[in-house]
């Protein structure tokens, strides 16, 4: 079910984090300037109006909404589903970021990884090196700067009771640096067997 006030959240979220001023995204889109107070009374605007919002903002307007926490959603290629659909068995071994990350909501400043899950990042560091040469590997991050990026808190949270970690937003690019080198050294290792 979508929110007319989460919907105004992840743009001004958005728009905040792309220094953009919602008055001129507005203008930009052919919008009133009343359009992000009539989002945030219950209005949704129309479906051509969120699509210019979200190709403004270059983010999927299933994240405005709140049917995702990914902002861009990705088209595979075919030809990469067909390797997926042959190789099933194998791909369930992929760790994909999404089912260990918990993106940050509007008041928290990092992602959060519940304790269960801290062993998959320490295996996508695995992995990321595995795939690397020699020569590849001396200038990678070591393992103990890239543990250093997953902060451990055993406070309570409103989304999380017990010990998680947590990934501050500043440090998610050196993150996704490590795991797209996972990624591609997982389908490059599947598509080559």
């Amino acid at each position: 079910m979508c929110y007319s006030d989460n919907v105004a959240k992840r743009i001004k979220y958005l728009a905040k984090d792309k220094k953009i001023v919602l008055k001129n995204l507005f203008e930009e889109c052919g919008m009133g300037k009343n359009t992000m107070a009539n989002i945030t009374n219950g209005s949704i605007p129309k479906i051509e109006n969120l699509s210019k919002i979200a190709d403004h903002l270059e983010c999927s307007i299933d994240y405005l909404l709140g049917r995702t926490d990914t902002v861009q959603l990705v088209k595979l290629p075919d030809k990469l589903l067909d390797i997926i659909e042959a190789k099933k068995d194998k791909i369930d071994l992929f760790i994909s970021e999404r089912d260990i990350l918990i993106p940050p909501h509007l008041s928290y400043k990092h992602y959060t990884i519940k304790e269960e899950n801290y062993n998959k990042i320490i295996e996508i560091y695995e992995g990321a090196c595995k795939s690397l040469s020699d020569d590849e590997r001396e200038q990678f991050i070591t393992l103990s700067e890239y543990k250093k990026l997953f902060k451990c808190n055993n406070k309570s949270a409103d989304r999380l009771a017990g010990i998680y970690y947590e990934l501050a937003v500043k440090n998610y690019d050196v993150f996704l640096a490590v795991y797209e080198v996972y990624a591609e050294g997982f389908f490059n290792e599947l598509c080559n067997k």
